[in-house]
């Protein structure tokens, strides 16, 4: 397909941008490159306990 210099969208991509919430992108590009290497990092603790929880209640059925 070839692109000129009218806009062109890719449907695809246009698909997947309905379920983006844009919100949270310009929230967290509004913090410094460190705050997101924290948050990361919370975020990632969350996921941990959350996979420990999971297997603790699996294991006590």
């Amino acid at each position: 397909m070839e692109m000129t210099d009218e806009k062109w969208e890719d449907p695809v991509i246009e698909a997947y941008k309905r379920d983006v919430d844009r919100t949270l992108l310009r929230k967290n590009l509004r913090l410094a490159p460190e705050e997101r290497v924290l948050a990361a990092m919370e975020l990632q603790k969350l996921a941990a306990e959350v996979s420990r929880a999971g297997r603790e209640a699996r294991r006590r059925q």
